[in-house]
């Protein structure tokens, strides 16, 4: 019997519009009806997820920058995180190949220097700061996590990829197809996260039904007693989970829902869409 579903938000939960529609927070309280916990698991950075956080009005706390933070309502519960310092050769590679680069340290998000994707994030209300950073900053800071992004997809991540490869143990990343990586302590996964809810709620973790789209989905999917890939989640994510939708985003959780849950929602027809 599912007691806790976990769903990624960026592809599952949201669509490329990043608008979160009031039909979650429907399936959130059709869930609540029966018992059953809802919450996110997410890539985004505390800044960039605390408002999906009060729109779905959470009880029990979500999972943020792919593990390394576990929040409840602003207050950090668990969190992971990295020196700043070994990775000044990679983010100043990758900054010398024109890539941008986001820091996300203490909830907020930082980037190193402008660039056309920093500045087109911005007319979005995105990334707003720069990171000055001296020596002492570099080698005193840690935080939850660092994006690299190629934004005209050049093929260059993958010497990203190859670096991070180089780093010390206690650092872990996740590489996302030609755009980017994201690099965070090696504990931090949302699979970890999910555990940390297993024990926190006293859920175990066979009564946990978890949705995603991604690679960094991968883990949690295959850690949770159910998982469930939406039907526009990547090869690698569908082959992780135990089941997957037909339909898309959010109606695909609805209807992996609706599936192992029971609940009373009914579903868009396919040829409707969203």
């Amino acid at each position: 019997m599912i007691k806790l579903v976990v769903s990624d938000m960026d592809g599952t939960l949201l669509a490329q519009d990043s608008i979160l529609s009031g039909r979650a927070s429907l399936m959130k309280q059709k869930l609540k009806e029966k018992g059953i916990l809802f919450t996110m698991a997410t890539g985004r950075s505390q800044c960039l997820s605390e408002g999906f956080e009060q729109a779905l009005a959470l009880e029990i706390p979500y999972i943020a920058c792919n593990g390394a933070v576990i929040l409840r309502q602003g207050r950090v519960i668990e969190q992971y995180t990295i020196p700043l310092l070994s990775l000044r050769p990679l983010v100043e590679e990758a900054d010398g190949l024109g890539m941008s680069v986001v820091f996300s340290i203490g909830g907020s998000e930082f980037y190193y220097r402008e660039t056309p994707w920093i500045l087109e994030s911005r007319s979005q209300g995105l990334y707003e700061n720069k990171m000055a950073l001296s020596d002492r900053i570099w080698a005193d800071t840690r935080l939850e996590k660092v994006m690299i992004m190629d934004g005209y997809r050049t093929g260059r991540i993958a010497l990203m990829e190859e670096m991070c490869r180089q780093l010390p143990p206690e650092y872990g990343f996740t590489r996302y197809t030609d755009m980017s990586v994201e690099i965070v302590n090696h504990r931090a996964t949302k699979a970890q996260g999910v555990r940390f809810l297993s024990r926190y709620l006293g859920i175990g973790m066979d009564e946990i039904l978890a949705v995603g789209d991604h690679k960094n989905d991968c883990e949690m999917l295959l850690a949770a007693g159910v998982g469930a890939a939406v039907s526009n989640a990547i090869p690698d994510a569908k082959k992780c989970a135990d089941y997957i939708a037909e339909r898309d985003h959010l109606e695909g959780v609805i209807e992996a829902v609706r599936h192992y849950c029971n609940i009373d929602m009914p579903l868009y027809s396919l040829s409707a869409g969203r």
